[in-house]
């Protein structure tokens, strides 16, 4: 059986990879940097989950980065932009699904809007790491 602080140590490291293809991709000048909204969410997303793993709350099999939250708000003092979160989940939402690939509410992102993707994910999964009790 696996403990969940080792869960926890797997999905950190599983956010770490995440951020690593975002830098990858942003820094490539033949990508579309609207796909790359798409990593920075499933960063934040894995980090929420490695927090929950580590309270040993129930694993929840959804995506949105705002009802995660809401789920660990009371259990954990991660500080975090709600509003980001809630960018984030609309990259995702329209990068699962054809048409409107990796946009945001103004449309395609920025290379400066990719980049403040970039910038949270890694300071959230940063705080994530910080704050549990992982190695």
């Amino acid at each position: 059986m696996t403990l969940p602080i080792e869960l926890a140590q797997r999905l950190l490291a599983l956010a770490e990879r995440d951020i690593t293809s975002f830098r990858a991709l942003a820094s490539h000048p033949e990508v579309d940097i609207s796909a790359t909204g798409f990593f920075a969410q499933q960063a934040v997303e894995k980090c929420l989950k490695a927090v929950m793993e580590e309270h040993e709350m129930d694993f929840v099999k959804l995506h949105s980065l705002e009802v995660l939250y809401k789920k660990i708000k009371n259990a954990h003092s991660l500080e975090v932009d709600l509003k980001m979160l809630q960018t984030l989940d609309q990259v995702y939402i329209s990068s699962r699904y054809p048409g409107d690939i990796g946009l945001i509410p103004s449309g395609k992102p920025s290379r400066a809007e990719a980049a403040t993707f970039a910038t949270f994910a890694r300071e959230f999964y940063q705080q994530a790491h910080t704050s549990l009790s992982v190695p």
